[in-house]
C-alpha cells in the first residue's frame, strides 16, 4: 500500500471508530458525551487532544486529525507531499508507539551534526528502518494514538468486563424495581400474610436469580400503600427458588 492510500485508510479507520459511539448512560467519565468501541485509535485521547466536537465529526474532520498526528498542518498538505518525505511520515505514524517525532528530529539533528552533512528524507527512511524497526535502539514508553494488537486485546477484555458489570447493574436495577401489591389495609394482618405468601409463590416460579444472589421484594397493600412485609428470595443448592418473609418492618 502506498503512503497516500495508507493515510486515507487511517482517516477511514478513525471515522469508523468514531461512528461506534453510543450515548453515555448515567454519569459520564472525563466529560465525554458518548462511549466508543475502539478498534484502531485511542479515540478518547484524540477527542480531548484535538478538541473534537462529538456531535459533529465527519470523514473530513478525521482526515484533518490524521494529518496533524502525522506532523502536517492540514490534510491537503499531506496529500501534496511526495516520495521519501511522505514515506518517512508514514513510518513515524506507524511506529508512533516506539518513537515520537520530536525524539526523531533530535536524533537526526545529532546525526547531521556528527556527519556535518544534511540527511535527506530518503536517507532518513533507511536510517529509520534500521534503528527503529530492526534494531529498536530507542528504549522509550510512548503514548500512541494508534492501538497496537496487544493494546487492542486489553481494550477488548476491559470492554467485556464493563459490559458484564453493566449487565449485572441492569439486572440488579430490574430486581430492585420489583414490588408486589396485594390485599387492603382493612384486611386482617393474618389474611395479608397469607396473600403475601401466595404472591411470593407465584413470583418464585418466574423470577430469575443467579447463584448466591439474594433479592428483597417489598409487599404493599393495594388500596393505600402500606408496607406489609419484605420477602427475601434466593436460590438454594438444588437450583430451587426459595423465600422467607420479614413482617417486622410492616407499617400497618
Amino acid at each position: 500500500m502506498n503512503s497516500i492510500d495508507y493515510f486515507k485508510l487511517q482517516a477511514k479507520n478513525l471515522y469508523r471508530d468514531f461512528k461506534t459511539q453510543t450515548p453515555v448512560v448515567g454519569k459520564s467519565k472525563g466529560g465525554f458525551k458518548y462511549n466508543y468501541s475502539r478498534t484502531y485509535f485511542q479515540i478518547y485521547d484524540i477527542i480531548s487532544d484535538f478538541d473534537i466536537d462529538e456531535e459533529n465529526f465527519t470523514l473530513m474532520n478525521a482526515q484533518h486529525v490524521i494529518a496533524k498526528i502525522a506532523g502536517f498542518d492540514k490534510w491537503t498538505t499531506l496529500i501534496k507531499t511526495e516520495g521519501s518525505e511522505l514515506e518517512l511520515a508514514k513510518l513515524l505514524f506507524e511506529h508512533q508507539d516506539k518513537i515520537d517525532s520530536i525524539t526523531w528530529d533530535f536524533y537526526i539533528a545529532d546525526c547531521q551534526s556528527m556527519n556535518e552533512d544534511k540527511l535527506h528524507a530518503e536517507t532518513q527512511v533507511e536510517i529509520f528502518k534500521q534503528v527503529v524497526i530492526e534494531d529498536y535502539i530507542f528504549d522509550m514508553v510512548i503514548d500512541s494514538y494508534l492501538i497496537t494488537d496487544d493494546v487492542r486485546q486489553i481494550i477488548r477484555e476491559i470492554e467485556q468486563e464493563d459490559k458484564h458489570k453493566s449487565q449485572i447493574m441492569e439486572k440488579e436495577s430490574n430486581h430492585t424495581s420489583i414490588s408486589i401489591t396485594c390485599g387492603k389495609t382493612t384486611d386482617s394482618f393474618e389474611k395479608l400474610q397469607k396473600l403475601c405468601r401466595e404472591e411470593a409463590e407465584k413470583l418464585s416460579k418466574t423470577i430469575t436469580i443467579s447463584n448466591q444472589e439474594k433479592i428483597s421484594v417489598p409487599f404493599w397493600t393495594s388500596d393505600f400503600p402500606e408496607l406489609i412485609g419484605v420477602g427475601k428470595f434466593s436460590r438454594d443448592e438444588n437450583g430451587t427458588i426459595t423465600y422467607t418473609f420479614n413482617f417486622d418492618e410492616t407499617t400497618l
